[in-house]
């Protein structure tokens, strides 16, 4: 199961180092990237990508932090689609490789 949250509703460039801050309550981040154009901070606020270590601890992180309040806005935590890691600037290369402990193959 993807590990690649998709953070939706950025007030503004947001920088990784308060993404990861945000999100490491929840477990180990591994990859976090806001989309840097400045054309999607308008009207609905920009977005970024995080990858949590776990499938566990990114549901973990969906729990506590869809609908959250942060710099006056709610944000949307959910899954993030290929397209969204793509514009984010994360490399999928090895995500169709679950290389997890658990033992399960595919994202």
């Amino acid at each position: 199961m993807r590990k690649s949250l998709y953070v939706g509703s950025l007030a503004s460039l947001e920088d990784e180092r308060e993404l990861t801050r945000l999100f490491s309550p929840y477990g180990t981040v591994v990859y976090a990237k806001v989309a840097a154009h400045a054309d999607l901070f308008r009207g609905h606020g920009g977005f970024a990508v995080v990858e949590m270590h776990t499938d566990e601890e990114a549901r973990n992180a969906i729990s506590a932090l869809n609908d959250f309040e942060f710099r006056g806005r709610m944000l949307g935590v959910r899954r993030a689609t290929a397209s969204e890691q793509t514009a984010a600037g994360h490399s999928r290369m090895f995500e169709s490789m679950d290389m997890g402990d658990d033992g399960a193959v595919g994202s």
